[in-house]
């Protein structure tokens, strides 16, 4: 799928088996919560995507995600590259630029995060707290500061 701007809420109804998605480098910018059906899910890869935002509870039906990826995920308005790999210039007005608790609302059984490549630029503090299940954090390449 190339060229997917969006997913809505109904983008997976009736997928109740599903326990693996992965939509990579398709342009998405805007996402919906994900709804009931996809319980069992238990990887999701949303990397290489453009996403403006995401809202508070987009997570919080996926009981059973257990592997998270969205690396490079956010809109990047300036690229450079850089031993073939491509990083986010500053933005000014990046919603992703701090990074809250809520934001894992439904996440208790992960235990892979990847949010390399985002531009985060702060997590608050107890952001993870909830994610008693991760073994694996990678924050690679944010503009994280003190």
């Amino acid at each position: 799928i190339n060229n997917l701007n969006r997913l809505t809420t109904n983008s997976f109804v009736g997928l109740k088996n599903l326990e693996y998605l992965e939509i990579v480098s398709c342009f998405l910018q805007d996402i919906e919560p994900f709804n009931a059906d996809l319980k069992n899910l238990e990887t999701l890869k949303l990397y290489t995507n453009q996403f403006r935002r995401f809202k508070t509870g987009l997570f919080v039906d996926l009981i059973n995600l257990k592997e998270l990826i969205l690396s490079f995920s956010f809109r990047i308005e300036n690229q450079t590259s850089k031993n073939n790999c491509i990083k986010p210039k500053k933005q000014k007005t990046n919603h992703n630029d701090i990074l809250t608790y809520k934001f894992f609302d439904g996440l208790a059984n992960l235990e892979t995060l990847d949010l390399s490549s985002n531009g985060i630029e702060y997590i608050e503090p107890f952001a993870f707290q909830n994610l008693k299940n991760l073994t694996k954090l990678n924050l690679f390449d944010n503009n994280l500061y003190q």
